[in-house]
């Protein structure tokens, strides 16, 4: 990741996630795990995100 990023950040360098950034309930401030209406936790469910490639997203989130 470029320096300067941030953990809401992430989601925008991460290909897959870049079309639901924002289009959360909670828009740009969801964490993504847990919140009603999370557009990325929908679309992990819909598979159109790989659950492995979720769990590596939290893990860089978290390591931020």
């Amino acid at each position: 990741m470029p320096d300067g990023v941030t953990a809401k950040d992430i989601v925008l360098y991460m290909k897959e996630f870049a079309p639901f950034a924002g289009t959360c309930a909670f828009g740009l401030s969801c964490t993504h795990r847990s919140e009603p209406g999370c557009a990325i936790i929908e679309a992990v469910r819909r598979g159109v995100i790989h659950k492995d490639r979720y769990t590596s997203f939290l893990y860089i989130r978290d390591e931020i």
